[in-house]
């Protein structure tokens, strides 16, 4: 809360905060400013134009590239048409286990006391984190339990959505500009059917349908992609920056070739190649190299998801670090 006091009359200022400083109404604090004086809507940042890239959080890397695969294999193993042999599809309900299994291994890594893992339950009612480990928890002996009954496969499906949900507001939650719902849910989701779709089309699971599903997920995650980076139209150096600029200007400078790159393998993997291998232009073997650059592009795209967002500071103080999940 700021408050300023004049005449010895003390009184709350609701128009605004400190400038660039996160909002104060989300975490309500207990700290109040008073002063005779309101803070200068001006007051900003000294490093607040510093493009700074933010840490990279590999294990969460790895494990957001992973559970959206996962997740994403078990669905197409439901909504592509039933045109395929049962071997096709059992290979891809493997795949999603496997995936699945190395994404929670990965996530155990980012905590800083792997042994109290077992306490992440007790925060449920508020925390996201613990709705995201609690739902997986669920998740998991229901995919184990799909490679001998696959009735079980629309619940497993089901339940792993619900946790991919949880894991996307994690990051909504934080109020930070790059990781708002308009980002985080096309990219994760976006995921899920790019890299099952992927799957699909290598295990040779309704080919045709997985490569349409594949092109179209392919597009909507090139949008939003393009869509980050508008803010560069039409500035300059004398540009006040904010959140959504500095993200942009991350990526059209010192992350220009990890975006570049990431950008071309997607179209490459998700829209070229599939086209050629359906046209009979590529040797059937292309498949699998059509799954592993979309997973490449996936996982460029998921490391660029930490290190180009905004972390909101205090004026004057050095930029934070990425969001801390333990």
């Amino acid at each position: 809360t700021v408050t300023t006091s004049v005449n010895g009359v003390t009184r709350a200022d609701t128009s605004s905060f400190l400038s660039a400083a996160p909002d104060p109404a989300y975490t309500q604090p207990t700290t109040r400013y008073i002063s005779e004086h309101p803070p200068s809507v001006a007051l900003m940042a000294s490093d607040l134009a510093m493009l700074r890239p933010q840490p990279t959080h590999w294990p969460l890397v790895f494990m957001l590239t992973l559970m959206p695969l996962a997740i994403g294999a078990q669905l197409m193993a439901i909504v592509l048409p039933r045109l395929a042999t049962y071997p096709a599809s059992g290979r891809l309900v493997l795949l999603s286990v496997v995936a699945g299994a190395l994404g929670l291994a990965a996530s155990v890594m980012h905590l800083g006391k792997p042994l109290r893992a077992w306490r992440i339950f007790l925060g449920w009612r508020t925390s996201w984190l613990s709705r995201e480990a609690m739902v997986f928890g669920a998740w998991f002996p229901l995919a184990l339990l799909t490679l001998l009954q696959p009735a079980w496969l629309p619940l497993a499906a089901g339940v792993g959505a619900c946790g991919l949900f949880c894991s996307m507001m994690i990051y909504i939650d934080t109020r930070r500009v790059f990781w708002r719902a308009t980002q985080t849910i096309p990219r994760l989701a976006g995921s899920a059917l790019v890299l099952g779709a992927a799957a699909a089309f290598a295990v040779g699971l309704a080919p045709g349908m997985a490569a349409v599903l594949l092109a179209a997920a392919t597009a909507v995650k090139l949008a939003c992609d393009a869509r980050v980076i508008r803010p560069l139209d039409g500035t300059d150096d004398e540009t006040v920056p904010t959140p959504d600029l500095n993200t942009a200007r991350l990526l059209g400078g010192p992350l220009r070739v990890l975006f570049r790159s990431r950008i071309i393998v997607a179209l490459l993997a998700g829209v070229f190649l599939p086209a050629l291998i359906l046209a009979g232009k590529l040797p059937g073997v292309g498949v699998w190299w059509v799954f592993a650059l979309v997973l490449l592009a996936d996982f460029a795209e998921r490391v660029l998801f930490f290190r180009v967002v905004d972390a909101p500071k205090m004026p004057g103080l050095p930029s934070a670090s990425g969001v801390q999940r333990s």
